[in-house]
């Protein structure tokens, strides 16, 4: 049964809020990220915590001042702990257009994607793959 028909009346409420100890349920829109995850489906994003830090190839959920929330995949690490990002579909705009984040605005890396009734754990690309675009 698909995550979004589920009838959440009958859920814990940690999962109708979308929050569970230290982690997020994020609904995806959009085509940006396409193989990794299709316009509606779910990420589980797992909060940072003091200690843990994202690194190349991971990821993440971010917030930017007032703008949308997105799911990107973080690129080339830089100096000063920021990162450049990039998304992994072919309809993603490109890395220069998506710009730089800082650690700070990064809410946290996702883990796992729910689509229907699958869950997929999501993992870390290569340095390498993420600077060629694969």
């Amino acid at each position: 049964m698909p995550l979004s028909a589920v009838d959440r009346s009958r859920l814990p409420g940690a999962v109708k809020r979308r929050r569970l100890f230290g982690f997020k349920l994020i609904r995806v829109r959009g085509r940006s990220m396409m193989p990794t995850f299709c316009d509606g489906d779910y990420a589980l994003v797992r909060r940072l915590v003091r200690g843990r830090s994202p690194g190349t190839g991971d990821v993440v959920s971010l917030q930017r001042g007032g703008e949308a929330r997105l799911i990107k995949r973080l690129g080339i690490r830089l100096a000063n702990g920021r990162f450049r990002l990039s998304g992994d579909g072919a309809s993603s705009q490109p890395s220069i257009d998506l710009g730089i984040v800082c650690i700070h605005e990064i809410e946290g890396v996702v883990v796992a994607r729910l689509s229907g009734s699958r869950i997929s754990l999501i993992r870390r690309k290569s340095g390498e793959a993420v600077q060629s675009g694969q």
